[in-house]
């Protein structure tokens, strides 16, 4: 809960951090991967939030908020390339 309401409160930094403690202490819980990745991509870091919610559905395949979140990532990873591609 503190992760979320560090990230609720701007504090990308320290929740960023504290996602990450959370997947070495936990690595099997898709949660900390999930709310990492939308922090990176946030961050405009799309390949480690993929590789992120790549480990979040590998802990539960089923896991429909990291799917959200993945279709959400290629969307903005097709945006960013089309508009590299009309400079």
């Amino acid at each position: 809960m503190r992760a979320v309401i560090l990230t609720e409160l701007g504090r990308t930094v320290e929740a960023a951090a504290a996602f990450e403690t959370l997947i070495a202490e936990y690595p099997e819980l898709p949660e900390p991967y999930n709310n990492l990745a939308v922090i990176r991509a946030a961050q405009g870091s799309y390949e480690p939030a993929w590789r992120l919610l790549q480990q979040a559905l590998a802990a539960q395949p089923n896991y429909v908020t990291a799917l959200e979140n993945l279709g959400d990532l290629y969307l903005s990873m097709a945006e960013q390339a089309y508009g590299k591609a009309l400079v």
